[in-house]
Order: structure tokens, then C-alpha cells, then sequence
């Protein structure tokens, strides 16, 4: 069967026909997918879906492979994808979710297979995700299509990072996709062919798209890319064969987006506006990305604007701007249009958009520099915006002398720094391109303006020689006013290094070669003003009046020289001119303001009741308050009207709003610096604001704020203002130390003394309140007197003083000064009452000090003395304890060397065995020999020994008994080297310590344990006497009071 596709059925019924024929056939799915596209490419959306849908049914199932039906799950997905691109909100995501739905029907039906997961990565891309998408292509690139490997996830992956601008990552995906699949399809090269053209490599980029033209002569892409490359080359021969590669693409693809812009363009350049509409609508018809119909717009709105059809151009230049946010072009064609209409604010926002995306664009930044003239405060974002990307040493002969001139004049203001650059650059290039004299002598000039403005004078006065040098030599016709300009620039680098004499001199000169230009009367009249000549200085500005009547410089300066010498009517009448020339004048309305304001009556006068100096007051008011608000009205960025409106309203006491004004001032001067406005008046304000809501904190930083910043710390108003700021917090030392620093600077200033003497007036009061407090002490009490005293004694002074100058020098009542020296004398009587008594008390408590000091300086003697005793009195029981341990020391090692010399005594007696005889009954001595020995021995040991815990003496010397062993045992313990006196044996009956007969019972606590070979020697003596006591009779052996001594020491030891 076969069906023509202009006669393919479109009825219901026919429709139903076809069907039943395709499921009768079982036809192919690759049939029922071509016939689907057919009815999409006609349009007929709903018999494409019937198809799609019928193909996709699960009765498809058991009729069709796997593979088959997840192409049209698939195919059905990119088209519900395609679908939710081009729709919005709710209907947007109805698509997407169908895409999703169909897209994972796919892949149940084979999860290894990669189609269903590029379908996945396409639906991503499309809502945005690029994330999930590059995720979804990795993971493409481990599947196979139907089990062959296909390279179109690397190739979308390499496009992604294209898109992104990863210019380099995207020919490197390419070139590997290339190397894996040699015989991939053309799209790889192509790839290839637009990065190497984006960096630069056009040889690479032409010999690729020639490749790819090679291989598929059809591709409508590579004849696009081809053809611009030859555009953009300067043979006529390949501006031929790009138009020839244009036609060739139309003739194969005459719905092709970029095709059709391209054309248009060329036709825009031959001036064939006709069909560069007709080409550029059918672009925007067929385009399906907004920026080839941003293209496209452009082009229609560019022939339009050729056309002079500005409505219509200005309608095609904002769909364009809309739908490419980053094309330029569209907001330089609106700056037009809106030049066109006069509207300079609209075209120099669109200009800074142009500057925003395009940096670079030296055309755009032409037309918003002599715009900005008008606007100065949006200058400083443009041009830093314009050098952000744009490299100035590179580029800089690009731009011209003229642009670096333009840069300079719309920086001097703002950035004096970077217009001076601009400057320097600029002469140079009209030196290097061979500039006339006078063009240099005009740079140079400028830049001399600049260095002055910056305060290198002495350098402004060198380049100011140097342009007077360049206009000498120039010899040309508009030499005499260029160099009347030099000349007077000079003459105001002379006035402000206070050379007045030179500056002068160079006035006067230009006066006489034009004695019209009254600015140098203004100049002279200044100057004679600062040295004080007011007189004169008023001639010179009535001078140029007479030349210049309705100048409004000179009107201007005389009102203030008026104002300044409280001359109100002649003030008046002198801004009454000014508004007569013209009434909106800002300037103008707010020196009437002023002039409302500073000649505000204070007091009544002389048969004037208070009721009408009120009255008088708030006229004043209202005339202030309505000529600075005129004049804000007039120029909305009047800082000096704002704040007016502020004084104003302190004034009448509404401080919230008069301190909120005040602050918008301050921060409008400050977010403007190119506005050049010096305003301490505001800073000023808004601290005496603080100060009268007691804000004494914020309102002395305002102060120190403002002296440091505007006045160098010098000046005396504002140092009286930060006095009183500390004087109302009662910081009265810190006040006092504020003015006598305004009288240093400012001596002959009689408020200056006249607060000073006040302050020393309030400290002497709050000194003698301090000295009536409950808990001062009375050293406190006669510091707190003599500071009084002295306080008052300096204030009666200045107060006196001041009273003897007279009202008028110091401009202060009389009144006043007698009633403050009145209070001072009274005050100062009480003061040296409580002087003296403070004194007495004083006195007296000195004295109770002095006693209970030598009080307690005895008791620490006593107690220092007592303790040093105590410290001898350790130290002596320490020496002794110490010499005592040493002689017992030294002792106990004697007795050790004696015991060792009889023990090896004994060991050689005990080898030649004696016969031991057995002593007589009656050999035995009751009565002791030594009873004055024997107690000095047992008191000795009782002091060394000391007691038992039963009271006993530790050591007590016994008498020995007689051994009644036979003297065979008696050699064999001898023999052995063993004590004789065995401590478990049985002691008979003996004499005690006084020679009388003892109980043999005595306790063994009462025995002394003696020590072998020294006090228990049982060696007899030649004589055979056995071991008797050592205390027997007259022929036995004498106890040895050498071995007495050494053991329990000698008298003189003790």
C-alpha cells in the first residue's frame, strides 16, 4: 500500500481507517514513527498523538520487539519535551511530567538500554538542570544503544561545556570522541570547528568546517560557520563564496534561523530593507531559541531605524533587548531613539547598559560623555565600569586623544587621580600624532587645573609656566583667549600658595588686555576681603557690578559681603535682584532663606511686647522654611536648601525631624563625592541636635568629627561648641581644657574667656556641693575648699575682666558680668568658711593618725622583738641539738672502734683457755665504792634518756650480781664472745645503787642491758678472779670512768 503524504487522511473516520490498517498489517513501528512525523510536520498535532499514543499502547506489546517500542516511548517523550519549553506555567509542567512519565515506561521495559536515559538528560537540560543532565549523559556513556556503542553523550557532554563557554573542556571532549569513534558523525567536527574558531585558530576552524562539509556537503551549520569566517576576510573573492555558501544553505534549508539573519544582514549592509524584513520576520517565525529571535528583531528593528520608522524601531530594539539580555546593540539603538525624543535620562541608562555588557564600546562611551555634563553623579560607576575590562595600555591609541580628553573631563571632578591620567595620556598621544601648540598648551593647562586641585601647587605652577610656553609659541587666532584662561589659572595657583602680590599683578594685566572678564574683579575683591580690607574688597565687586550689572557672580558675592556685615536691607535688596533675574534660582532662594534665618530678632525691643517678637519670629520662619523648600523643589540634590530645612526646624524644636533631615544631608554629601561639597554646616547641625536631646555622646563625636576632618582641630566655634557639649554633661575639667585651647586659638575672642570663667563658676559650685557629702572625708573636704577657692578666683577675674572692656568689645550685658562677679565674691566668702574649718578637721584627724601610728608602730616593735627572741632562742636549741647529735655521733664511732678492738681481743684470750676459780662468798661487796659516781652516771642517762610512757627514766644504771655459774660455762660464753648476764637467767640477791642488799626480782625495765667488753668484762686478772660485778671489792677491777664518760658524756658535755 501506498500513501502520498499530501493525501494521508485527516478525518475521524479516515483516520480510524488508517489505524485498523496499520494494526490489521501489524506494520512496523519505523512506519507508524514516519507517519507520525509527517502529520507533526503538517501541523496536525492531534492525529500525530492518536498514532503515538495507539503505538505506545500496551496491546503493542505482544506484537513488537523492546527495542522498537522504547523508540516510541522515547520519540513520544522528545516531543512532550520540546512541548514544555515553548509553554508556561501549568501547561509547562503537564508537559514535563508527561515526558518524565513516558521517558520511565521506556526504561522499564529495558533498564540497560541508553535511550530512555539521554531522553532523561534532554528533559533535564530543558528545565534547566544542567546538573542532573551531565549526570544522566555520564551515565549514557556506559550503556549501549541497542547494543552498539553510540557516541552521542560524549557529543552532548562536549556541547554543554561549549555552551557554558568551557571552550577549551568542550575541544577536548570532542577530540577524544573522535579518537574513540573515528567514523562518528560529522556533528564531532563541527564541534571542533566552532571551538577552534572561538579561540582564535581560524586556519583549524575553516580546514574543520571544510572536513565537515566533505563528509555530509549538506550540513547546513558548517556552510554558516564557513560563511562567516570568509566575511570576516578582506578578499572580495571570499566575501563571493561566503554569499554563494549562504544561498546554497537557503536553497537546502530555507527555514534555517541563522541562514535567514545572515542574509538579512548582508541585504541591511546593501541598504535592500524590503527583504531584510522579509527575511528577518521568517527568522523569527521559524527560530526556536530566543537569542536567533533576538537576532532576528534586531535586524528588523535596524532597517526600520534606516527607515526612519522610529516607532517602530524603538518597539523591534526592546523585543530584542528582552529576549538576549546580554546583546548590546538593542540598548544602543533605544539611547537613540531616546536622543531622538529628547528623553537624555532614559538614554544615558540605556547607554550604561550598553557599557555594563560591552565595556569596551568606545561609541557608547562618546554619547554618554557629553551627557554626563549634565549628570556628574553617575559618572564614576560608568567609567569604572568601562576600565574594569578594557586594558588601557593595550588599547590606549585606540581610543584617540579625544576620548582620553573626554575621560579626563568627566573624571575631574569625581576622581581628580584618574582625570589626570586620562590627561596625561591624551598629550601624549597629541604630541605623538603631531598636535599644535595650543592643543597642548590647553592639555597641559588642564592638567596643571588638576594637580592644583589635588595640592601640589608648586607642581601646578611648573605646568601652568609650561602651558604659557606651548600658547607663546603658537602664534595662531585663538591664542588670545586660550592663553587669558593660562593666565588666569596661574594667577589662582599664585592666590593659593599667598602670593597675592603676583596673583595681583595677573589679574590686573588681564583686565587690561579684557576688561570684561569680571571673574578677576571677583578674584581681587576676594582676596582684599581675606586680608581683612572689606572696604576694598567691596569697590572691587561694585567694579565689576559697573561692568557686568546683571552678573550674577558679583550680585552673589555682594549679598554675602552684605550679610556678613549685618547690612540686612542691603542684603535683601541685593538677592531681590538675583530673583528677579531669575526666581528659580536655587542659589538665589536659599541665601534668602539664610538671610531669614540669621537675622532673626532674639529680644523685644523697645515697646514691643514678647507676643510680637514671637510673631516676628515665626515670619522669619516661614519666609526660610519656603524659600529652601522652593529651592529643594527646584533641585532636588541641594544640600544646602536640605539643610536649611533643618535649621528651620530645630529652630521651632521639632529635633526628630530636624535630626532626620540633617542626617540625609550628611549622608547624601557623603555618598556623593564627586558632588565636591564641603558642608560642616550639616555635621554641625545634627551635633547640636544631639546636644539639645542630651545626646552629649553622639553629639561630642559630631563634634571632633568635624573639627578633625574640616577645620584641622583649629577652630574656635566649633571648639566652643564641643565645650558646651562637655560643660552639659558636666565634664567641667574637660570643658575647661577644650577652651583654653579656643582662647590659643582665638585670644581676642571675648565669648571664649566669658565661658571659660563660667565653667570654673560651675566646677566651684559642684565642688562645694561635694563638699557637704555624708561620706567625704576630711582631706577630701579641703581639696574639694581650695579648688573652689582657686576656680572662683579665676573666675572673678575674666568676669572682671570682661566688665572693664565694656558692651562694646565684648558684646556681653553688663547685667550678666555684675551678677556673675557678685556671685563669685559670695561664694568665695563661703568658701574660705569651709576652708578654714576643713583645715581644722584636718588637723585634728592628722593628729588621731600620728598617735594611733606610733601606737601601732610600738605594738609591730614589741611583736618584731618578741619574735626575734624566739628566732635566737630556735636557733640556739637547734646549734645545740645539732652539736649534741654530732658528739653522740662521734662517740657511738669511738665505742664501735673500742668494741671491735677487745672483740678481736677477746676472740684471741678465748683460743688459750684459763681455769676459771670460782670467787669466794665473802669476796662480794655489799656497799658500792662510788655512790656519788653512780648517781651522777644515772642522772646523766635520765636526761639523755629521758621518761617511759609509765613516768620511769629510760635508762637506769644496775648494780651486777654475782655469776654463780661454774667457770666452765663462763669460758665457753667468753670463748663464744657472748654477754655473760643471760637475760632469761635468775638474778640472786645483790646491793642496789646505794650498797645495800637489793631484791633479785627487780624489773626488767629496770635493767640497763650493758655492752660486751665495756661495762661486762669477764676477763679475770692474773689473780683468777672470776666475772665479779664491776663494782666488787677493793682488789677487783675498778669501773673505768673514762668508758663512763664516753658513753653517757662529762659534766662540761652537758
Amino acid at each position: 500500500m501506498e500513501l502520498p503524504i499530501d493525501e494521508l487522511p485527516n478525518t475521524e473516520s479516515t483516520m480510524n481507517d488508517l489505524l485498523e490498517v496499520l494494526r490489521g498489517e501489524v506494520a512496523p513501528l519505523e512506519l507508524w514513527l514516519a507517519l507520525a512525523k509527517v502529520y507533526l510536520s503538517q501541523g496536525n498535532v492531534n492525529n500525530f498523538l492518536r498514532l503515538m499514543e495507539e503505538a505506545c499502547s500496551p496491546e503493542a506489546e505482544e506484537f513488537y520487539e523492546a527495542y522498537s517500542r522504547i523508540r516510541m516511548f522515547c520519540a513520544l517523550a522528545a516531543y512532550y519535551t520540546h512541548r514544555g519549553r515553548t509553554e508556561k506555567g501549568h501547561q509547562r509542567n503537564e508537559a514535563f511530567n508527561t515526558a518524565r512519565q513516558l521517558l520511565q515506561e521506556a526504561r522499564r521495559i529495558d533498564f540497560s538500554e541508553q535511550l530512555p536515559v539521554l531522553g532523561m538528560a534532554q528533559l533535564a537540560l530543558a528545565q534547566g538542570n544542567a546538573l542532573q543532565a551531565k549526570s544522566d549523559f555520564e551515565s549514557a556513556k556506559n550503556m549501549r544503544n541497542n547494543g552498539q556503542v553510540n557516541v552521542a553523550p560524549a557529543v552532548a557532554l562536549a556541547n554543554m561545556a561549549l555552551q557554558a563557554g568551557q571552550v577549551d573542556e568542550a575541544l577536548r571532549r570532542y577530540k577524544k570522541a573522535l579518537r574513540d569513534h573515528p567514523r562518528g558523525p560529522p556533528e564531532l567536527r563541527l564541534g571542533i570547528a566552532v571551538c577552534c574558531y572561538r579561540k582564535g585558530n581560524f586556519s583549524q576552524a575553516k580546514a574543520a568546517f571544510e572536513r565537515v562539509l566533505e563528509l555530509d556537503p549538506r550540513n547546513i551549520d558548517a556552510m554558516h560557520g564557513l560563511a562567516v569566517m570568509k566575511f570576516n576576510s578582506d578578499s572580495a573573492a571570499d566575501k563571493r563564496e561566503a554569499l554563494e555558501l549562504l544561498q546554497d544553505a537557503y536553497h537546502w534549508d530555507p527555514t534555517n534561523s541563522a541562514v535567514l539573519n545572515m542574509l538579512a544582514h548582508q541585504y541591511l549592509l546593501r541598504g535592500d530593507y524590503g527583504r531584510v524584513e522579509a527575511l528577518a520576520r521568517s527568522s523569527a517565525a521559524q527560530s526556536s531559541t530566543e537569542k536567533t529571535r533576538a537576532q532576528s528583531f534586531l535586524l528588523l528593528a535596524r532597517a526600520a531605524h534606516a527607515m526612519r520608522k522610529f516607532p517602530e524601531a524603538a518597539a523591534h530594539y526592546q523585543q530584542a533587548a528582552q529576549l538576549d539580555k546580554g546583546l548590546a546593540l538593542p540598548h544602543f539603538g533605544l539611547a537613540q531613539m531616546n536622543l531622538h525624543n529628547l528623553e537624555y535620562k532614559n538614554a544615558i541608562s540605556e547607554l550604561e547598559s550598553v557599557l555594563q555588557i560591552a565595556p569596551s564600546s568606545v561609541d557608547a562611551l562618546r554619547v554618554i560623555g557629553r551627557l554626563y555634563k549634565q549628570q556628574p553623579q553617575r559618572v564614576e560607576r560608568a567609567i569604572s565600569t568601562f576600565f574594569e575590562k578594557f586594558d588601557k595600555k593595550k588599547e590606549g591609541l585606540m581610543l584617540g586623544a579625544e576620548v582620553w580628553e573626554m575621560f579626563g573631563e568627566l573624571q575631574a571632578t569625581g576622581n581628580p587621580k584618574e582625570a589626570l591620567s586620562a590627561y596625561t595620556k591624551a598629550l601624549e598621544l597629541i604630541q605623538q600624532g603631531g598636535g599644535t601648540a595650543m592643543e597642548c598648551a590647553q592639555m597641559v593647562n588642564n592638567t596643571a587645573v588638576l594637580t592644583y586641585r589635588l595640592g601640589d601647587v608648586q607642581e601646578a605652577k611648573h605646568l601652568m609656566k609650561r602651558a604659557l610656553e606651548h600658547a607663546a609659541a603658537d602664534g595662531g587666532g585663538q591664542s588670545g583667549s586660550a592663553l587669558a584662561t593660562i593666565k588666569f589659572n596661574m594667577a589662582r595657583v599664585h592666590e593659593a600658595s599667598s602670593n597675592f602680590k603676583e596673583a595681583a599683578e595677573l589679574y590686573k594685566e588681564l583686565l587690561e588686555e579684557h576688561p570684561g572678564y569680571t571673574a578677576c574683579y571677583l578674584r581681587l575683591a576676594h582676596m582684599e576681603k581675606v586680608e581683612g580690607r572689606r572696604d576694598s574688597a567691596q569697590d572691587w565687586v561694585q567694579k565689576a557690578l559697573d561692568r557686568s550689572p546683571r552678573n550674577r557672580d558679583a550680585l552673589t558675592m555682594m549679598a554675602m559681603m552684605h550679610m556678613e556685615r549685618r547690612r540686612w536691607l542691603d542684603a535683601n535688596n541685593v538677592i531681590k535682584e538675583l530673583l528677579d533675574l531669575d526666581k528659580d534660582d536655587p542659589c538665589s532662594l536659599v541665601m534668602k532663606g539664610n538671610l531669614a534665618l540669621i537675622s532673626l530678632p532674639t529680644k523685644q525691643g523697645r515697646g514691643q511686647e514678647a507676643q510680637d517678637l514671637e510673631k516676628a519670629r515665626k515670619d522669619h520662619f516661614g519666609t526660610a522654611m519656603h524659600s529652601f523648600q522652593l529651592a529643594l523643589g527646584k533641585d532636588s540634590s541641594n544640600a544646602y536648601a536640605a539643610n536649611g530645612i533643618g535649621v528651620v526646624l530645630a529652630e521651632e524644636g521639632d529635633m526628630a525631624t530636624a535630626r532626620s533631615v540633617f542626617t540625609q544631608v550628611q549622608e547624601a554629601v557623603a555618598a556623593n563625592p564627586q558632588w565636591q561639597i564641603v558642608m560642616p554646616d550639616a555635621h554641625l547641625n545634627l551635633a547640636n541636635v544631639y546636644l539639645a536631646c542630651q545626646d552629649y555622646v553622639s553629639a561630642i563625636k559630631m563634634y571632633q568629627a568635624v573639627l578633625k576632618r574640616h577645620y584641622n582641630n583649629k577652630d574656635a566655634g566649633v571648639l566652643l561648641y564641643l565645650a558646651r557639649a562637655h560643660y552639659d554633661s558636666e565634664a567641667l575639667e574637660e570643658a575647661k581644657r577644650i577652651l583654653l585651647k579656643a582662647i590659643h586659638v582665638a585670644p581676642t575672642d571675648p565669648r571664649l574667656r566669658f565661658n571659660l570663667a563660667l565653667a570654673m563658676q560651675q566646677n566651684a559650685a559642684k565642688c562645694l556641693q561635694a563638699f557637704k557629702a555624708e561620706r567625704q572625708t576630711p582631706s577630701g573636704r579641703l581639696k574639694c575648699a581650695e579648688t573652689a577657692q582657686e576656680e572662683l578666683r579665676q573666675a572673678l577675674r575674666l568676669f572682671s575682666h570682661l566688665h572693664s572692656l565694656g558692651h562694646a568689645s565684648t558684646g556681653i550685658e553688663e547685667p550678666k558680668l555684675k551678677a556673675h562677679i557678685t556671685y563669685c565674691k559670695d561664694i568665695a566668702e563661703k568658701a574660705k568658711v569651709m576652708h578654714d574649718n576643713a583645715r581644722r578637721e584636718v588637723w585634728a584627724a592628722e593628729r588621731k593618725l600620728d598617735s594611733q601610728r606610733l601606737a601601732l608602730e610600738s605594738q609591730k616593735m614589741q611583736a618584731q622583738i618578741a619574735q626575734e627572741k624566739q628566732r635566737q632562742r630556735e636557733q640556739r636549741e637547734k646549734e645545740e641539738r645539732e652539736k649534741l647529735a654530732l658528739e653522740q655521733q662521734r662517740k657511738l664511732e669511738r665505742l664501735r672502734e673500742q668494741w671491735e678492738e677487745e672483740k678481736a681481743t677477746m676472740a684471741t684470750e678465748a683460743k688459750e683457755p684459763k681455769r676459771p676459780r670460782k670467787r669466794p662468798e665473802d669476796d662480794f661487796i655489799d656497799e658500792n665504792p662510788y655512790p656519788d659516781a653512780l648517781d651522777e652516771l644515772e642522772e646523766r642517762a635520765e636526761r639523755i634518756g629521758g621518761e617511759t610512757a609509765e613516768g620511769e627514766p629510760r635508762f637506769r644504771l644496775k648494780k651486777r650480781q654475782r655469776d654463780d655459774q661454774d667457770d666452765g660455762q663462763r669460758a665457753s660464753l667468753a670463748a663464744a664472745g657472748l654477754d655473760s648476764d643471760d637475760e632469761g637467767a635468775p638474778a640472786g640477791p645483790g646491793p642496789d645503787r646505794n650498797g645495800s642488799a637489793g631484791d633479785g626480782d627487780e624489773p626488767e625495765a629496770r635493767r640497763m642491758r650493758r655492752g660486751g667488753g665495756v661495762l661486762d668484762d669477764d676477763d679475770d686478772d692474773e689473780d683468777g678472779g672470776g666475772g665479779g660485778s664491776a663494782f666488787g671489792d677493793g682488789e677487783g677491777p675498778k669501773l673505768d670512768e673514762a668508758k663512763m664518760n664516753d658513753l653517757f658524756g662529762s659534766d662540761e658535755d652537758d
